[in-house]
């Protein structure tokens, strides 16, 4: 399961299309994630095609989730305030995603105070 598939639980707040917000949280979760499992992210740096597999791991690992970034604004994925969020509401939907228990197989331990940066980075991104 893992992180991503637990954020989508804030769906329930705000009537929101559940694909749009997966993959607005998708860069954050991943960045997120990055300390924990480098190798994953510098793979998926080597597959979009943002890194070589010489690239040093945590800079491809970096690369990376600059790369799902990009491709979320690429495709037009709303922001999360288009989505009908706001940042007042991060504690509460911390809260809610910390309280899901499908976090199971996510590669980083992930805390409330873990999913406040995770929303932090999600609003700030799509800012």
């Amino acid at each position: 399961m893992g992180v991503h598939h637990t954020l989508p639980s804030a769906g329930g707040v705000h009537d929101c299309p559940h694909g749009a917000l997966t993959a607005r949280v998708l860069g954050p979760v991943c960045e997120y994630n990055v300390p924990a499992a480098p190798e994953r992210y510098a793979r998926i740096a080597q597959a979009l095609g943002v890194a070589e597999a010489s690239t040093e791991v945590h800079e491809a690992a970096l690369a990376g989730v600059e790369e799902v970034y990009r491709l979320t604004e690429d495709v037009g994925i709303p922001t999360l305030e288009e989505l009908g969020f706001s940042t007042d509401e991060i504690p509460m939907l911390a809260q809610i995603a910390f309280e899901d228990p499908q976090t199971q197989g996510n590669p980083r331990e992930v805390d409330a105070d873990g999913y406040v940066e995770i929303y932090r980075n999600a609003f700030a991104r799509g800012a």
